[in-house]
C-alpha cells in the first residue's frame, strides 16, 4: 500500500502513461486530496496556466484516478501533532504523513519541501524512488 498525495494525482494524470510508474497497486490518499487536487486545477485554469477544457479533462481523470479515498479514526489527532513537529502552520499536508504512520506504509510526493519536512517522520519517497 502506498500513500499518494494530490501532486502525484495531478501528475500521474497528467502523464502518457498514467499511474504504471506507481508499481504498488493499493493506492490510497486521505479524503483531502480530491478536494485539493480540484482547487489546484481551478487554480491553474483562473490564472490561464491551464485551459479551462484542459483542467476539467484533469478533474475528471482525478475523480477516475486508481486511488482509494482512505481515512482512519486517529487521522485527526496524529495529522495536528505531525504539523507542530513538521512546523507547519496547516494540517493539510501533515494528513498525508500522518495517514502513511497510521497505515505503516509510505507517503509518494513530488512535493520537495514536504518530503524534507517529513523525512524523520514516515518513509516519504518520490516516484522514481519506487
Amino acid at each position: 500500500m502506498l500513500v499518494v498525495d494530490a501532486t502525484v494525482v495531478l501528475a500521474a494524470c497528467s502523464a502518457e502513461d498514467g499511474f504504471a510508474h506507481l508499481t504498488d497497486p493499493d493506492l490510497v490518499a486521505p479524503p483531502l486530496m480530491w478536494s485539493e487536487a480540484r482547487a489546484v486545477l481551478h487554480e491553474l485554469a483562473r490564472r490561464g496556466d491551464l485551459t479551462a477544457t484542459a483542467a476539467r479533462r484533469l478533474r475528471r481523470a482525478v475523480d477516475r484516478a486508481p486511488v482509494a479515498e482512505h481515512g482512519h479514526p486517529a487521522l485527526g489527532e496524529a495529522s495536528w501533532d505531525i504539523a507542530d513537529r513538521m512546523g507547519l502552520v496547516r494540517t493539510y499536508a501533515a494528513e498525508y504523513v500522518a495517514l502513511a504512520r497510521l497505515l505503516g506504509c509510505r507517503l509518494v510526493t513530488l512535493d520537495a519541501d514536504i518530503a524534507r519536512r517529513a523525512r524523520r517522520l514516515a518513509v516519504v519517497v518520490g516516484p522514481t524512488d519506487l
